[in-house]
C-alpha cells in the first residue's frame, strides 16, 4: 500500500505532537468569552457600595435612581461575585480572624 504524497508517518513524538495541539485546541474551545455586562460601566460604584456593606436590592434601585438603568438584584450580585475585587476582600474577610491551624 502506498501512503498519500501529504500523509505523514506517525512516530511517537509526532503522535504527542499532534495529540498536543488537539488538546490545545479542545482547551481554547472551552474557554469562556467574556461578554460585556451593561453593569461594567457602574463597576466601580457597585464594588464601593458592596464594600460599604449595601444591599444588592439597594444596589439596584441606586441604578435605578441615578444612573437610570435597571437591573435586577439577583444580576448584581452574580456580576460582583466574579469580580477579582470582591472575590479578593471578601476571601481576606474570612480569614481575618481565624488563625491557621498548625
Amino acid at each position: 500500500m502506498i501512503a498519500p504524497h501529504n500523509a505523514t508517518v506517525l512516530t511517537p513524538h509526532n503522535l504527542s505532537a499532534k495529540l498536543e495541539a488537539v488538546r490545545e485546541r479542545r482547551r481554547l474551545s472551552r474557554r469562556r468569552r467574556y461578554r460585556r455586562s451593561k453593569l461594567d460601566r457602574y463597576r466601580a460604584d457597585l464594588v464601593t457600595l458592596h464594600r460599604m456593606g449595601v444591599s444588592y436590592r439597594d444596589m439596584a434601585v441606586y441604578l435605578r435612581l441615578e444612573h437610570r438603568k435597571q437591573a435586577d438584584p439577583t444580576t448584581i450580585r452574580r456580576y460582583l461575585i466574579k469580580l477579582p475585587e470582591v472575590i479578593n476582600s471578601e476571601t481576606e474577610a474570612d480569614h481575618a480572624g481565624i488563625p491557621d491551624a498548625c
